[in-house]
């Protein structure tokens, strides 16, 4: 139990420090001189494309802290693996994590289940197998699809 506790003290220093490095970033670009307005532009559009990123970290640092009440170590660590299995894959199904991860098709879907019940992973079914891909990559790509037929 110990080892928990240090691990959930360590999450929230981490998500603290972050939060302090984003505030003095945007403190640091508070003031504008003369001439320097397009500058400054692309300078808070690169912010916000920071921000979003921090947002991301942000959540796949809190999975641990998020699941239910009394989740391992071991449980917070599987599914910070399978996201980022699922970030480099895009797309696998719990047959393949679960040969990655030395886990049983049924304990990681499991794992999979639980992240598409917290809406960190979104099933979808392909010619009867269900593969799991990040939300937010199946939302770009759907996006793109959608983009795609409206040109076409």
């Amino acid at each position: 139990m110990i080892g928990s506790r240090d691990d959930k003290d360590k999450r929230e220093q981490d998500v603290q420090m972050l939060f302090d490095i984003k505030h003095m970033i945007e403190k640091s670009f508070t003031v504008v001189r003369p001439g320097e307005e397009s500058h400054i532009t692309r300078i808070y559009s690169e912010l916000d494309n920071l921000n979003k990123k921090f947002e991301d970290l942000k959540s796949i640092v809190l999975v641990g802290m998020k699941g239910r009440r009394g989740e391992s170590p071991r449980k917070s660590r599987i599914k910070k693996q399978i996201i980022l299995l699922l970030e480099k894959h895009k797309r696998m199904d719990s047959q393949q994590l679960g040969r990655i991860l030395k886990l049983s098709r049924v304990r990681a879907n499991e794992y999979l289940k639980e992240l598409e019940n917290e809406k960190i992973a979104r099933g979808i079914v392909i010619k009867r197998r269900k593969f799991y891909m990040l939300a937010d990559d199946l939302m770009k790509r759907t996006q793109a699809n959608t983009a795609d037929a409206e040109g076409a």
